[in-house]
């Protein structure tokens, strides 16, 4: 008999035990923390707010903080941490004014993702991260070349690098030298991120020509194509340290059978009506040449009213294409 109450109670000290465990653990499964609200894109002079909130049935009596990281994508490297400490039972905290600039000068690429940590009672709760859709630290690219290009030849429509009809997009669009990489891995399409930026069809830009003072010396366009020249060169197209376009050294990556091709020099590519917008070009046709100007990503929030936004695209890039030859580099050498 004694045998058999010393069984139940020590059946009753490991119920307990498992109990306790278990209670200590729920402080995790009842809590819940998010990010509602946080910068997709950073430019120059942005107010940089970070909100939040958790949601707990035992934050009452309990001690709170809220640890914020900001960190450079693909390094991991913490670039900026702040803790908060928050009132029983508070479920909303933010995160303002810390110095872009310091952020800046530590950055080795053009992206950073913030990383929320809940701490309770000194105990790591949960953690949430904005890595899967990060930040980009958008300055002005100045003194780029620019061309035009139409999404027509011939009177035929023509396709961009991701498969899509030129002629189905925003009339105000716009040619960069990066675009996403996809490999079949074991019969599935793998998306490889070389500089820390996906999903870059559809982005908006500002663009700014200095050399006329008028009204229309801003238009806004969106990423539709790959170009000029080359296909590759996110340093230029990233970075956050004025980097020039590779195309400036006079030749192209090597796209052809025969080998470089010389190049203009042009970092960017527009669409014809975008260049007749900027140019002021009155006679219904794109001003020849070349043009200097400043461009800078911006978030579709921050896009202005104008005709740009009459027809705003949505395509998704055509996986199964990614039409990569020769002719879908747009470049005007008149």
């Amino acid at each position: 008999m004694k045998k058999i109450n010393k069984l139940l109670l020590l059946i009753c000290l490991l119920s307990l035990l498992i109990v306790g465990c278990s209670n200590d653990d729920n402080d995790s499964s009842k809590s819940q923390l998010n990010l509602t609200q946080y910068p997709t894109q950073i430019t120059e002079g942005s107010n940089l707010t970070i909100k939040g909130d958790f949601l707990t049935t035992v934050a009452k009596g309990r001690e709170i903080t809220v640890i914020l990281t900001v960190r450079e994508l693909g390094t991991e490297q913490g670039l900026f941490i702040e803790s908060i400490s928050l009132a029983d039972q508070s479920q909303s905290f933010s995160f303002a004014n810390f110095d872009f600039q310091n952020i800046k000068s530590d950055l080795t690429s053009g992206s950073i993702y913030f990383e929320i940590k809940l701490i309770i009672n000194g105990k790591f709760k949960l953690k949430v991260s904005t890595k899967d859709d990060p930040t980009l630290l958008a300055d002005w690219h100045t003194n780029i070349i620019t061309t035009y290009f139409s999404s027509t030849s011939s009177g035929e429509s023509r396709l961009g690098t991701w498969g899509n009809d030129l002629t189905n997009e925003n009339p105000y669009y716009f040619a960069l030298p990066y675009r996403d990489f996809y490999y079949y891995v074991d019969g599935d399409l793998k998306r490889k991120d070389y500089y820390g930026v996906t999903d870059v069809k559809n982005r908006w830009i500002e663009i700014y020509y200095p050399a006329v003072d008028a009204d229309n010396n801003y238009v806004y366009a969106q990423w539709e194509d790959v170009g000029p020249w080359n296909y590759y060169d996110p340093h230029y197209v990233f970075s956050t340290n004025d980097q020039r376009p590779y195309a400036e050294m006079g030749i192209d990556m090597g796209w052809t059978d025969q080998g470089y091709r010389s190049t203009n020099g042009a970092g960017l590519d527009i669409s014809s009506i975008a260049m007749k917008y900027l140019t002021g070009n009155s006679n219904g046709q794109p001003a020849k040449g070349k043009i200097k100007v400043n461009w800078r990503f911006i978030s579709k929030d921050q896009v202005p009213d104008g005709p740009w936004l009459n027809y705003v695209s949505q395509s998704k890039a055509n996986l199964k294409i990614l039409n990569l030859q020769t002719k879908t580099l747009r470049n005007t050498d008149n």
